[in-house]
């Protein structure tokens, strides 16, 4: 017997989010690079598995995305969020994401505030760097065949 064919809900979302045009010129990683653009997305994976009430391998994911900006810009960071939320908003019916996953919603369960302090930027700038954090649950299954 095959293994069965899981969805990856995170590479989904990240190449959702890169396609989309609400996201234009907004920075989404997994793992923050080491000279990273402002604003920016990181998604981090927190738990998910496989839904008791369907045949199928439906992945109920609860996905963190970390919404950076830059040092003393907490009107850009606000932006940023605004635009993530409207891009994730999109995620209705069956959105397909080639090869990673096909996604039916992506409801955003929590929004907090958790700014960092004593950042530096590349230009120098110095003091508290604004971050949004968002707790989302993610609904995906396997990528279908075209």
């Amino acid at each position: 017997m095959a293994g069965e064919l899981w969805p990856d809900v995170e590479g989904a979302l990240r190449d959702y989010l890169r396609a989309d045009s609400d996201m234009t010129g907004i920075g989404v990683w997994f793992a923050l690079p080491d000279d990273p653009v402002f604003p920016n997305v990181q998604i981090i994976r927190i738990s998910g598995g496989e839904s008791a009430t369907s045949e199928a391998p439906v992945d109920l994911c609860l996905v963190q995305m970390d919404v950076r900006g830059p040092v003393k810009r907490l009107s850009v960071a606000t932006a940023a969020l605004g635009n993530l939320r409207k891009s994730l908003s999109k995620i209705r019916g069956r959105v397909q994401v080639a090869g990673k996953a096909d996604l039916f919603g992506a409801t955003v369960i929590d929004v907090r505030r958790f700014p960092e302090p004593n950042q530096q930027d590349t230009d120098g700038a110095q003091g508290e760097r604004p971050r949004y954090v968002l707790t989302v649950q993610v609904t995906a299954l396997a990528p279908s065949t075209p």
